[in-house]
């Protein structure tokens, strides 16, 4: 892989033509090839098309199995009790915590695990969910992992749902923001269930995690960057992924957009304009 590093003139360069294709991750991505961005801005420029544009392309859905799981000393306590309860016979399980921590991460891993269905409940607003929960005729509890219950507000649906699988001794993960109690809607018997069962607490991503996170986000987009400028991000994100994300999609932009390599004073811009914004 060529090394991304600054032109002549500053600008950013790209070795050669090959790189302007890659493959997504195998997995939930399927593997289709997708030209990206940034090469598609390099090819453009070495086609003598003039100016580099940045295209606002389809992103590719991360890759979250196991092996994409980064540990460190704070999140480690985190996929050690995930594999505790995949090994036992326990039936049940909320994985909950604070936004962008790697609960999802979390969930997938225990869907692949388990060869589960995995529901998100913020995709299509529960309505797969709401069938299964129907489908009198259907007794079978194979394992389901169910993600954004949280903003979900039939509390009737969940509790049908939980009554079957531990009915028929089912597995199930449940997932979500906050407190599990407060997924209830005020539901006392739903709060109950969800305050009784065992509990992963996810988290909060330390400054270890933001950094590797930060390093792979950007292998991924084919670009070194020194690692003054990362350690300089990570201290001053966000204990967030998803703020990690929207830092390196930010200073990936704006490096395109002034023709410059990515550097600690537009590492400094970037965070202040994203910290404008919230």
């Amino acid at each position: 892989m060529d090394a991304f590093a600054p032109g002549s003139d500053g600008a950013p360069q790209r070795g050669a033509d090959a790189e302007a294709m890659h493959s997504d991750d195998q997995g939930e991505s399927g593997g289709a090839t997708r030209l990206s961005e940034r090469a598609v801005t390099n090819t453009m420029s070495r086609a003598g098309a003039g100016a580099q544009l940045p295209l606002d392309l389809p992103k590719r859905r991360p890759y979250m199995g196991r092996d994409a799981y980064i540990v460190t000393p704070g999140n480690g306590a985190d996929i050690t009790t995930l594999d505790a309860w995949l090994g036992s016979d326990e039936p049940f399980l909320v994985i909950c915590g604070a936004p962008s921590a790697g609960k999802t991460h979390l969930a997938s891993i225990a869907a692949e695990a388990l060869g589960a269905l995995l529901i998100d409940l913020r995709e299509d607003g529960g309505t797969a969910l709401a069938a299964l929960a129907r489908d009198g005729q259907n007794n079978s509890a194979a394992p389901l992992v169910i993600d954004g219950a949280d903003g979900f507000d039939r509390p009737d649906v969940l509790i049908e749902v939980l009554q079957r699988w531990r009915r028929n001794s089912g597995r199930l993960a449940l997932v979500g923001r906050g407190a599990p109690e407060e997924w209830a809607g005020g539901v006392v018997d739903l709060a109950t269930r969800l305050g009784a069962a065992p509990r992963l607490c996810v988290s909060t991503p330390d400054e270890a995690l933001i950094r590797k996170v930060m390093e792979k986000l950007f292998v991924d987009r084919q670009l070194t960057v020194g690692e003054k400028v990362v350690e300089y991000a990570s201290r001053r994100l966000p204990r967030r992924l998803a703020a990690v994300a929207a830092f390196v999609d930010a200073i990936d932009a704006a490096a395109i957009e002034a023709q410059t390599a990515i550097t600690l004073r537009l590492a400094g811009k970037t965070i202040a304009a994203l910290e404008g914004e919230d």
